[in-house]
């Protein structure tokens, strides 16, 4: 309903040629649609705001489009784009000058970190989430803090310094409670509480995260932070000896269009741990059947396992 409306405002716009109502309408709509994991839509509704916008010379919305792009292009492992882009935002904040608002540069800088994290540079990375918490620490945009301490999490996860991950998430899940964030940084936090508490052999505490991450996503439509959270559920079937399952579900992860390309490689890494754990037949037979699952369902699931009525 509100993609609705807001498409409809959008194209009151345009009929009017207002071009100035366009770029607030195509900022709107092209949020609505991210949020929703609709990225080609929302891809091509940001190309059209960056152009409207800078005709407008509305420049102070043009850098922030193109980290919105650069962001998309990260989720499809499109690197070297994803670079270009945040290039062309630097650009436009380096010609703004002062009046370059310090949380543009912060939100840059984060998305800056994502990119290199990708990459799986993360010495780099980590520089980056640091520079973007000093920028935010500027501002009074609190709960966006939130996501470079989240981010600097998941460094430490991968780095297995599940101590210093532990202690990001908490203090990231603090940050958006506080500040009041959008649901799913909630639910991102969450995720990362999972993981880190699976990896350490904690598995009470990875089903609370867990039931805690399925409450708030049961009701998001976004189908990205479903397939994180799905990540963290398949370790702790792994670890909970239930292997058969966390094969089905990784595969319908890997097989899914909306996976971030760094997340699709997690997987693929879980899926050749995993297969020694199975006979050949069974673990072809489980992929199959991850392959054929629908995400709404499964997620439906869950929600009845984790959070019965």
């Amino acid at each position: 309903e509100v993609e609705r409306m807001r498409g409809a405002s959008l194209q009151m716009f345009r009929e009017m040629g207002d071009r100035f109502g366009l770029v607030l309408a195509l900022q709107m709509l092209s949020l609505a649609k991210f949020s929703r994991g609709h990225f080609d839509e929302a891809a091509e509704l940001i190309a059209e705001l960056i152009q409207a916008a800078t005709e407008t010379k509305q420049m102070d919305k043009v850098s922030p489009a193109y980290v919105d792009m650069a962001n998309i292009r990260i989720i499809r492992g499109q690197f070297q784009d994803a670079e270009r882009q945040l290039a062309a935002s630097k650009a436009v904040l380096d010609g703004l000058g002062d009046a370059a608002p310090p949380f543009r540069w912060a939100e840059y800088t984060n998305s800056l970190g994502d990119l290199a994290r990708a990459r799986g540079d993360l010495d780099r990375a980590e520089q980056l989430y640091h520079q973007s918490i000093v920028l935010m620490n500027d501002t009074n945009h609190l709960p966006m803090i939130g996501y470079p301490i989240l981010n600097l999490g998941r460094v430490a996860y991968l780095r297995q310094d599940y101590e210093e991950a532990a202690q990001r998430a908490e203090e990231a899940r603090q940050r958006f409670e506080r500040g009041g964030a959008e649901p799913r940084a909630g639910a991102l936090a969450s995720n990362l509480v999972a993981l880190v508490a699976t990896a350490q052999g904690n598995l009470n505490q990875a089903r609370e995260a867990l039931a805690q991450a399925f409450s708030i996503i049961r009701g998001m439509r976004y189908p990205p932070a479903t397939l994180e959270t799905f990540i963290a559920l398949a370790d702790l079937l792994a670890a909970e000896g239930q292997i058969e399952r966390a094969v089905e579900l990784l595969a319908l992860i890997e097989s899914h269009p909306m996976t971030a390309e760094e997340f699709r490689a997690w997987v693929h890494q879980r899926l050749e741990g995993l297969e020694d754990q199975l006979d050949p037949p069974a673990f072809a037979a489980a992929i199959e059947r991850g392959q054929a699952l629908d995400l709404e369902a499964v997620l439906a699931d869950q929600v009845a396992a984790y959070l019965p009525a």
